[in-house]
């Protein structure tokens, strides 16, 4: 069966390989960490705590941290390093209603993760999400 795991990958070398052209590997690192640990964080709140969603794989097992965090630091990577090539008002809209689409639509068929909270409320909060991974990656480019 399909997982989303080989999407993630695939998403991972369509933005490295032209991120390496462009000679970005800087912020390609940048981006993975940040979405690596900020992935994690958003885990830690919004499975551990809040259960707002959990994943078909057993939690926190070694399956957990060899594909879920990385696929975070993917994430981070496709949001930031997409927005800055885009580089416009549209990026935001752009990034977010294709990343939903790509990760929302085949997840209702693999059931990688499932939810305990109604899909509309879901596509409203991938608005904070990706601003928040954008946030967090512009404020760690200013500080570096």
């Amino acid at each position: 069966m399909f997982k989303i795991r080989w999407l993630m990958l695939g998403l991972w070398v369509a933005v490295l390989v032209p991120a390496v052209l462009r000679g970005e590997i800087e912020c390609v690192v940048i981006a993975l960490i940040i979405g690596v640990f900020y992935g994690l964080v958003i885990d830690l709140i919004g499975v551990g705590v809040l259960k707002l969603w959990k994943y078909s794989s057993a939690q926190w097992g070694w399956e957990y941290f060899t594909v879920t965090v990385p696929c975070w630091g993917i994430f981070s990577m496709v949001i930031n390093l997409v927005w800055n090539w885009i580089g416009t008002p549209w990026s935001f809209i752009f990034i977010t209603l294709g990343l939903f689409a790509m990760l929302e639509l085949p997840n209702l068929k693999t059931r990688s993760w499932t939810y305990n909270a109604p899909m509309w409320l879901v596509m409203i909060g991938w608005i904070p999400l990706v601003l928040s991974f954008r946030i967090v990656y512009i404020t760690a480019i200013c500080i570096l």
